[in-house]
């Protein structure tokens, strides 16, 4: 659900990690060497910032930093995200908090992941009931009955997920959004025309999921028979799922807002409960119901019937155990980490209580970032970081209004979008109350995974009462203490959370240069996925709708299309191509912040644009493993960081003369073959 609707909507600055190969196979690239590759900088490359600005200007970053143990990547950006795992530790073993309400709930579930003796005792006892819940199902009357307990509370892969957020053309209330089951390989193209990736991915889960189902009590020919199933059903259904392609497009949200009633899904579902699961919990409150995806349906409708029982069993028991080994035994979880460091190149584990803090942040998000940011930011840093935010969305305003491509019409349309943008800096104002959860509940659940489950139907539940109601502006979708930062289409919000604050983003004994380098370019970058192709789809109040004349759209339509043109024609190294088509949206939003806060530095005297640049390069200085960079390449909706740097850069009349640029040179582009499209 989070991939097809919220994560394509929430256009982030961040990039997604996790394909084989040696690093020297990746040495080249057109035209410049995909600097950001562990190993591709040596102490002898010797590259110009006239040719290759990201190598010459990060070349020492590259030489002195590694890839710590137990990640896949590294990059300044996220500095925060190597040092808070620390911070969270200090919260959660602070005697004072022993009496706060999210202190000790935070603490106790810490101390549960820690006590290892105990779920090594427990061994795979905490998944059997939901295994032998999956195994006792012997027909489709059985698998209803599964599937409609409320809450899901024997399930814990959803078979039809369903999830509730702001209705795409009425903002100011939830929709519930059906959409298709999750598959191993990420990519319904996968399953029509295998990457080496995927094939690799592939191999690595059967190998997991075989070894945990025997542990669990399967048979070794059962097992390896359950995965078969597995892929099977996952071949038979990915036919009619979108693409990560498909879904990049600018018509997919057409393709996903299909409005319908439970009577439509009730005579149309066939022997499919969807109807019975949604008002078994709940979600028939809400005044509108979304089918994301109409072709799946159709094709699953055909496909749930008894004779495929045992390949839609297979499906969630491999899911089923493959999601929560990581919380059962040191065995099983050791087992997790060696399949995770071999799909992303990575090498080791975490500490204990580094992967304990990161488990309790991401289980109790909301209580753990209230702590987080009541002991380490103050009112003075978010004040700060909104005023940044209005000064840039005050010069975009200026900016859109001298656009020469777009007609008065559209352009006051889009100056009103701006005026209405909300802005979300560092931490809420208000923050979800979860002092209903206590120590004696989670001791109730007895182990991990319970835990889990009775925590994700909490949170399940603060949702669907949120049905009928209108929607908060102030909410926060995501948690203050994520290294990023966001656009939301559908309340025209950029959320710039306090996690990205740190390292080249912000300090607050910052240069005026290395502010706008910094923390000035992520809020410029998200005010411009507002106008990028997909958010310039939704109006100021963030309902989906067109606000553009068909004369003006086809004048950004022909930018958007020369510049998904220019990226695929970069080469990150022999064989590897970029999509131009996936990264649209991230591109636009790079020159587009780029675009905005140098029309900021022409108004500061003697401003420098030498530090600026080089400031704004060191921002996105990172490491990557082969595998990492390889995934990366085929999916991630965001350039590879070298790029969004190089092009960036090379975009601007102030970069070309600051450093003297001059055609022949590695970073000269020529004024008519910029691919800015604000």
């Amino acid at each position: 659900m989070k991939r097809k609707l919220l994560s394509m909507l929430l256009a982030t600055c961040l990039l997604c990690p996790a394909v084989t190969v040696s690093a020297a196979e990746y040495d080249t690239g057109t035209p410049w060497i995909y600097s950001g590759l562990e190993g591709n900088i040596t102490q002898d490359t010797n590259i110009s910032l006239k040719d290759d600005f990201a190598a010459a200007v990060n070349k020492e970053w590259y030489l002195s930093n590694s890839i710590p143990v137990g990640y896949s990547s590294y990059s300044n950006l996220a500095e925060k995200a190597y040092v808070m795992p620390e911070e969270f530790i200090a919260i959660l073993t602070d005697e004072s908090l022993k009496n706060d309400s999210n202190g000790q709930i935070t603490q106790e579930i810490y101390q549960m992941w820690l006590d290892w003796d105990a779920r090594n005792a427990m061994g795979m006892e905490p998944v059997m009931p939901y295994l032998n819940a999956i195994r006792n199902i012997q027909t489709m009357d059985d698998l209803e009955k599964y599937l409609t307990v409320k809450g899901g509370t024997n399930a814990i892969v959803a078979l039809f997920p369903i999830g509730i957020q702001a209705d795409m053309k009425n903002a100011t209330e939830y929709g519930v959004y059906i959409s298709s089951p999750s598959l191993f390989l990420g990519d319904s193209a996968e399953y029509r025309n295998p990457t080496e990736f995927g094939t690799r991915r592939k191999a690595l889960i059967e190998e997991l999921a075989i070894k945990l189902l025997v542990k669990a009590g399967f048979a070794q020919n059962e097992a390896v028979g359950i995965m078969e199933d597995c892929f099977t059903f996952e071949e038979m259904i990915a036919g009619s799922v979108l693409t990560f392609e498909e879904q990049s497009q600018t018509d997919y949200i057409d393709k996903m807002y299909n409005p319908c009633t439970m009577d439509f899904l009730k005579e149309q579902q066939g022997d499919m409960p969807i109807a019975e699961i949604i008002e078994v919990n709940g979600y028939d409150k809400a005044p509108n119901i979304v089918l994301a995806e109409p072709e799946w349906f159709m094709a699953f409708r055909e496909i749930y019937k008894q004779e495929n029982l045992e390949l839609i069993k297979s499906y969630l028991l491999a899911h089923s155990i493959v999601s929560i080994c990581n919380v059962l035994d040191k065995e099983c979880y050791d087992w997790y980490t060696n399949m995770s460091n071999a799909l992303n190149g990575s090498q080791g584990r975490l500490q204990d209580e580094v992967l304990a803090a990161n488990f309790v942040s991401s289980m109790l998000s909301e209580p753990m970032a209230q702590l987080y940011c009541e002991k380490y930011y103050t009112e003075e840093d978010k004040a700060k970081i909104e005023a940044v935010c209005y000064d840039v969305i005050d010069e975009y305003k200026v900016m859109i209004m001298e656009e020469d491509f777009l007609t008065d019409v559209t352009k006051l349309t889009a100056l009103e979008k701006l005026e209405n943008m909300t802005v979300r800096a560092v931490y809420p104002d208000t923050w979800e109350d979860y002092s209903s959860i206590t120590v004696a509940d989670i001791e109730k659940a007895g182990n991990l995974l319970d835990t889990v489950m009775m925590i994700a139907n909490y949170q399940s539940e603060i949702q669907v009462a949120k049905l009928g109601e209108e929607i908060d502006k102030g909410e926060w979708i995501a948690e203050p203490t994520d290294v990023n930062a966001y656009y939301n289409p559908q309340d025209n919000s950029i959320n710039i959370m306090a996690g990205i604050l740190a390292g080249p983003v912000y300090r607050s004994d910052m240069s005026i240069e290395e502010i706008y380098a910094g923390v000035g370019s992520v809020i410029g970058h998200e005010i411009s996925h507002g106008f990028d192709p997909n958010g310039s789809q939704f109006d100021k109040d963030g309902n989906y709708k067109n606000w553009w004349t068909d004369e003006d759209r086809a004048a950004f339509d022909n930018k958007t299309e020369k510049l998904i043109a220019y990226y695929n024609s970069v080469e990150l190294w022999e064989g590897m191509s970029c999509n131009g088509s996936i990264l649209q949206g991230e591109a636009i939003a790079d020159l587009g912040g780029a675009a905005c806060i140098l029309r900021m530095a022409k108004k500061i005297e003697d401003f420098d644009y030498d530090k600026y640049f080089k400031s704004y390069a060191k921002v996105w200085a990172s490491l990557k493993t082969p595998q990492t960079a390889a995934y990366h390449a085929l999916y991630d909706t965001h350039p590879a960081d070298y790029l969004r740097i190089n092009v960036v850069v090379s975009q601007f009349d102030e970069f070309q003369q600051t450093y003297g640029i001059t055609e022949g040179d590695g970073m000269y582009v020529k004024p008519e073959e910029r691919i800015a499209v604000w």
